[in-house]
Parts: structure tokens; C-alpha cells; sequence
């Protein structure tokens, strides 16, 4: 049976914003063995099934986040460098990023974790948007047994290092991960949605399980998302 590793970062701010709905559906729609890997610069609220890491004790944070003078370009930088600190250090067969204001909405059944799972000698899923214009990162799935699975996480983060990351059309992981995509097979990579929807999400195949409080709505109505995904916020 295939294994899982999920993955996120969020701040104590940010958590207190969001991710509280993050964590509080994605455990209460899970079974009680099911870990979340968070990795945050100030922690968060402790739970049992949470793992929580310091992004201090990574290399790329501290050798190209945090000298980053341009802030959404080093907002964006922490999720790249999450995955692949992910990548190095946890084991399971699929590693699974999703961002701290998705929420679930379900239970996350067999059958969710076998849509999640990049299928046969499929090398990743991702939710493609219109114009084929790259991913929504909001959730991504990788197959860690690939035989490309650590070269894409290495081309990835070089796509910061090298610099290439500011000649994109715009300096964030979604216009990164794309640029890394389209040097490999397009046989490698499976999309949930290509929909020119407004939000992917609510067409993607994994619609019935999870939401995305994209935007600002996660900020100025929060009660309004609270309500979608059946929660509280923390205080």
C-alpha cells in the first residue's frame, strides 16, 4: 500500500488567518494515524498530528529566502524551498504540497488518496489552469519513486539559485515549477483541471474532497469560509 507525506508551511500569523481551517478539517476528515508536516518560522499551535519544523534549520531559507530583498518573490521562495527540504527527509511514496488555505470539505477516503496519486509512471499531478499557463500550486502530488523525482526538485530550487527566477514572467513558484515541467516528457505529468474557470478548483477531479480560499476572501470574510468548511477559528 502506498504511503503519503503531506506537506505545508505557514507562520503563526498566517495560521491564525487560515491555517487553523487547514489543520482543523484536513485531521478532522482524516484517519487518526495521518501526520501533517508543517514547516513555520515561529511555530504554531502544538497537535498530535501535526510534525512542525523550523525553516531555520534549512539551508535554502537561510541561503536565499531570507537575502531576498523583493518580499513576494521571498514569500513565494518558502514553499519552494519546503518541498524540497520535504523531499530530502521524508520517505513516503507520494509527497503531497498543499497550501495552508485549502481546507478540506470531506472525508479523505481511498479513493481521494488514489486521485491524489500520480498514477502508473506518472511523475506528478498538478491543477492546470487556463491557457495552459501553469499550475494553481495550491496542491501538487509527486511521485517520489520516479526516476526524474529528485532531478525536478533539484531543477527547481536552481531555478532560484541560478537567478532565473527574476527572467519569468512573473518571480513566484507557479511560473518556477512550469518552467521545470516543460523541460521533461508531458507523459510524466497528469493535470486535475484545465478549466479557464476563475478557480480550478471548483472543477478540478478533487472538488468533492477539498476548497481553496483563494484570494482575499481567507482575510476580509473569513466567517463566510469558516462556514463552507464547518469550522472555527482559533482565537
Amino acid at each position: 500500500m502506498k504511503t503519503f507525506d503531506f506537506v505545508t508551511t505557514m507562520s503563526m500569523q498566517y495560521y491564525k488567518e487560515c491555517g487553523y481551517r487547514y489543520i482543523d478539517t484536513f485531521l478532522r476528515h482524516s484517519p487518526p494515524d495521518r501526520i501533517l508536516h508543517v514547516w513555520t518560522e515561529d511555530g504554531i499551535p502544538e497537535h498530535p498530528q501535526v510534525k512542525q519544523y523550523k525553516l531555520q534549520d534549512t539551508d535554502f531559507y537561510n541561503n536565499w529566502t531570507l537575502t531576498c530583498k523583493k518580499p513576494k518573490v521571498r514569500t513565494f521562495s518558502i514553499k519552494v524551498g519546503v518541498q524540497y527540504e520535504a523531499a530530502k527527509i521524508l520517505t513516503g511514496d507520494v509527497l503531497v504540497w498543499i497550501d495552508a488555505d485549502v481546507y478540506a470539505t470531506q472525508p479523505l477516503t481511498d479513493q481521494f488518496l488514489n486521485v491524489l496519486e500520480p498514477q502508473g509512471t506518472r511523475l506528478a499531478n498538478y491543477m492546470g489552469q487556463e491557457n495552459n499557463s501553469g499550475p494553481e500550486t495550491g496542491i501538487l502530488s509527486y511521485n517520489r519513486n520516479h526516476p526524474n523525482f529528485k532531478k525536478f526538485m533539484e531543477d527547481f530550487i536552481n531555478v532560484y539559485y541560478s537567478g532565473k527566477i527574476f527572467n519569468l514572467p512573473m518571480p513566484v513558484d507557479t511560473f518556477a515549477w512550469w518552467e521545470v515541467k516543460n523541460t521533461m516528457p508531458d507523459e510524466d505529468f497528469h493535470t486535475w483541471s484545465n478549466s479557464s474557470n476563475s478557480h480550478v478548483f471548483y472543477v478540478s477531479e478533487l472538488r468533492q474532497w477539498i476548497d481553496h480560499a483563494k484570494g482575499q476572501i481567507k482575510f476580509k470574510n473569513p466567517a463566510k469560509v469558516d462556514k463552507r468548511a464547518s469550522t472555527e477559528p482559533k482565537k
